[in-house]
């Protein structure tokens, strides 16, 4: 993980919208008045010159020129031209010429957007390497066992599992502790955990993944970064995904 300021080290991606909103409690207070100018009328942003933005932040020059370093640019003009290169994309993507006047076509509306928000921010923050690392060895596995416990965790790895096993690889899924643990035990060299826990935190999981690993099966884990999860696997694929909800 990386250590220090949201800006430090930070991608050339042009999507600036996903990243505003991902790191939106890492900034200053004055650098988040100046988010919440920009989230509250991103158009209009990329019209304003920095004096207009700090006005209607309410903050200083210098500290807008901060908060655009803090979101990965070098200069407030840099950000204008990311900001309205990142809405064109979208537009072209996302636009709809369907216009919803009920309830229900507002909600799916708003759902199916932060959907695609999710996936883009996952694209931007995919761990290629750990990634690669893990197709190669799933490739390879004798056996490939999926766990995965609560209801969103649980659901991944049964779908997961179908998904191998229409590929043709001998495969299983274990949604509860106690089967997750007799797996493990039965795992050796040559064979492959692929454990999935959106917190990480799941003593069961982390448990079977331990036995596994003590085994000699390689263990893969798609969880939070840093998560106890993360450190008993030994190829971690991060998973940044916030949760989608419309409340």
């Amino acid at each position: 993980m990386q250590n220090g300021r949201a800006g430090e080290g930070a991608s050339p991606s042009i999507d600036l919208v996903s990243r505003i909103q991902r790191i939106e409690q890492e900034l200053s207070p004055a650098e988040r008045r100046v988010a919440e100018a920009v989230v509250a009328d991103y158009q209009g942003a990329t019209r304003l010159s920095i004096g207009d933005l700090a006005r209607r932040a309410g903050v200083s020059q210098p500290s807008v020129t901060r908060f655009c370093r803090t979101v990965g640019c070098m200069s407030f003009s840099e950000f204008k031209v990311r900001l309205a290169t990142t809405l064109a994309v979208a537009a072209v993507y996302l636009k709809s010429d369907r216009v919803f006047d009920d309830d229900a076509g507002q909600l799916a509306r708003s759902v199916m957007l932060r959907a695609a928000d999710a996936i883009r921010d996952c694209l931007e923050q995919l761990d290629t390497t750990a990634t690669a690392a893990a197709i190669v060895s799933i490739a390879k596995a004798a056996r490939l066992d999926i766990y995965g416990q609560g209801g969103g965790s649980a659901a991944v790895a049964e779908d997961a599992k179908l998904r191998f096993f229409r590929l043709g690889m001998p495969v299983a899924a274990y949604v509860d502790g106690h089967q997750q643990r007799m797996s493990a035990s039965t795992l050796r060299e040559g064979d492959v955990v692929f454990a999935i826990s959106n917190s990480g935190q799941s003593k069961p999981v982390v448990g079977a993944v331990e036995i596994a690993r003590s085994y000699g099966a390689t263990t893969i884990a798609l969880t939070r970064s840093g998560s106890p999860l993360a450190k008993a696997a030994e190829i971690v694929i991060p998973s940044p995904c916030r949760r989608i909800t419309t409340l």
